[in-house]
This record gives structure tokens, C-alpha cells and sequence, in this order.
């Protein structure tokens, strides 16, 4: 959490969770470095400006707050209440993400999504979409991809719409892909 310096009046502890919360400016990656101090209660690395959020954590980005990597960011789980500028910069996600109340600025970003991932996307578009080597996509309501959707080669990988409209306005191409789920897309 990064301050003005006022008090603050409504600080909230989530457990398992990195918040992203600041009264000023975007928060980047580079400001994530400077915070942590190297020892084991700060849950993320930032190294050659790339963010990488320990396993079983899940990045949450607070209303009102934004943040703009400026580099990679590889994480498990995402809840977006606030801004995430993701600029042209590749985002790893290997498990569920909730875009409920926040805004995905997408950019000419790359979302990578590595495991079993169950998407919310809240009608947010993302640029270019990859299911990774041994990914699964369930939508659990509608998507848009601006740019490229893909799927990985190496290893077993699912897209499942579940009954939810995909708009793409770019390329597809699903040749790696190995199970295609759908009811009525």
C-alpha cells in the first residue's frame, strides 16, 4: 500500500491475497521492487522489471487504485476492482480471474492463461489471448479477444465457452487445441 501519508481509515487484511492499493500514482512493477525488502512476508519477486506473484496467492487490485506493470506479471489467481493497464506487456495467469467492478485496459498486450483458469471477464476485451501448453479456458460469461487467440503446443489444452458469446476481431487458430466444450456458443 503506498500513502499520500493521511491516515488511513480503512486498511482491510486479506489472507493468501497481494493487494494492490495506492492514494497517488499507478502502481509499476518497479515500485513492487523498491517495497519489498527480500524477506518471506512480501509474496511476489520483481526481477529485470517483471512481477511474479508467489503460487496460491491471488493479486487483487483495489477500486481506485491502478496497476501498469511495465513489465511481465506471472500470477495464479486475479480479482480486479480497479485498473489494470497491462500497456503491451505478457501476462501469466494459472488460475481464476475476476474482472467484476474493475477495467482491463488491454493494449497490445499477450494474456497467457497456463492452467485451469476460469475467466470473468465482465464484458472487459483483451488483446491477444493464449491457452498455454497445459492450459483450460472456462468463460463464465461473455469475451472478447481484440487481437490473436491461441493455443499453445505441448501439452493437453481446453476451451470451454460454456454457453457464453466469444467475439474475436483478429486471428484464431485453434491447432494445438485438444478439447473444445461448448453448450449452444
Amino acid at each position: 500500500y503506498i500513502s499520500t501519508g493521511a491516515d488511513v481509515a480503512d486498511l482491510k487484511l486479506y489472507q493468501n491475497t497481494v493487494g494492490i492499493r495506492n492514494d497517488q500514482d499507478t502502481l509499476i512493477n518497479t515500485d513492487l521492487s523498491n517495497i519489498d525488502d527480500t524477506d518471506n512476508d512480501i509474496k511476489y519477486a520483481v526481477s529485470g522489471g517483471n512481477a511474479t506473484f508467489e503460487d496460491n496467492f491471488e493479486l487483487f487490485v483495489f477500486s481506485g487504485s491502478t496497476y501498469a506493470p511495465g513489465g511481465n506479471a506471472t500470477m495464479d489467481d486475479m480479482d480486479l476492482n480497479g485498473t489494470f493497464d497491462a500497456d503491451d506487456d505478457t501476462i501469466t495467469i494459472s488460475g481464476d480471474v475476476d474482472m467484476t467492478g474493475g477495467t482491463f485496459t488491454d493494449g497490445t498486450s499477450t494474456v497467457i492463461f497456463d492452467n485451469s483458469t476460469t475467466l470473468t471477464s465482465a464484458s472487459e476485451s483483451m488483446n491477444n489471448v493464449q491457452i498455454g501448453g497445459n492450459g483450460t479456458l472456462i468463460t463464465a460469461d461473455d469475451m472478447d479477444v481484440d487481437g490473436t487467440f491461441m493455443i499453445a503446443s505441448g501439452g493437453t489444452t481446453t476451451f470451454n465457452p460454456s454457453g457464453d458469446t466469444v467475439t474475436f476481431a483478429g486471428n484464431v487458430d485453434l491447432s494445438n487445441l485438444d478439447t473444445f466444450t461448448t453448450d449452444a456458443s
